[in-house]
Formats: C-alpha cells, sequence, structure tokens
C-alpha cells in the first residue's frame, strides 16, 4: 500500500498528466487544443483504406501542423497501396513544406509502402 501514491505519480509522470484518448472518443467534445489534435490524429490513423472519402475532413480538424503531418503521413504511407493515387495525392496536399513533399515520397514509393491487407 505504501507504493501505491508512488506508482499512480510514475504513472503520471509517464504519461504526461494526459489521459488516454481511445480511438472511437468524441474528439469534436474535447475542448479545441492539443489534445483534441491527439484524438483525431488517432482517429485518422486507424481509418481503413475504405474510409478514404472521410480521411480528408478528419485530417481538415487537426490544427497543430506537427500532429497533422504525422498523421496525415503516418495513414498515406500505411495505406498508399490500397487507396486511389489522387486521393493519396490530396491528403498530402493538406501538408506545406517539407511535410507535403515527404508525404507524396512515400506515396509514389511503393517499394517503401507497408502491406495494406486489410486495411
Amino acid at each position: 500500500m505504501r507504493c501505491l501514491p508512488f506508482l499512480f505519480c510514475l504513472v503520471m509522470a509517464c504519461s504526461g498528466g494526459r489521459t488516454l484518448t481511445s480511438v472511437g472518443a468524441d474528439c469534436d467534445a474535447m475542448a479545441a487544443g492539443l489534445d483534441r489534435d491527439v484524438c483525431n490524429g488517432t482517429r485518422l490513423k486507424a481509418l481503413k483504406a475504405a474510409d478514404v472519402d472521410q480521411a480528408p475532413v478528419l485530417a481538415g480538424k487537426i490544427t497543430d501542423p506537427m500532429v497533422r503531418g504525422e498523421a496525415v503521413t503516418t495513414w498515406v504511407e500505411a495505406k498508399a497501396n490500397c487507396i486511389p493515387p489522387e486521393k493519396g495525392q490530396a491528403m498530402c496536399n493538406l501538408l506545406d513544406g517539407r511535410d507535403q513533399s515527404y508525404c507524396l515520397r512515400r506515396l509514389s514509393a511503393p517499394h517503401l509502402q507497408q502491406d495494406c491487407t486489410g486495411q
């Protein structure tokens, strides 16, 4: 029992004080800010390739450029072999500068893509 407070402090320190958000969470109900952006980024990365039309809508809700860049690039990289090229390019176009260039390179390099079976 004496180590319970220590364990709680350790968990809070490792999590940065933030609570974990499930993929099914209602991100729109959260206050605007980093937590909501991370929530939407998590939801975006969980989308299947068949949800390609929902992906740009969800990505557009992410206001933080770093969170959006990571989420969009991760999604495009994982789904590139399973989505039409123009849809992947539209996702990359949501990014700016180096993030956009990196995303487009990943989209156009099929040998770097992951297998999307079941995605």
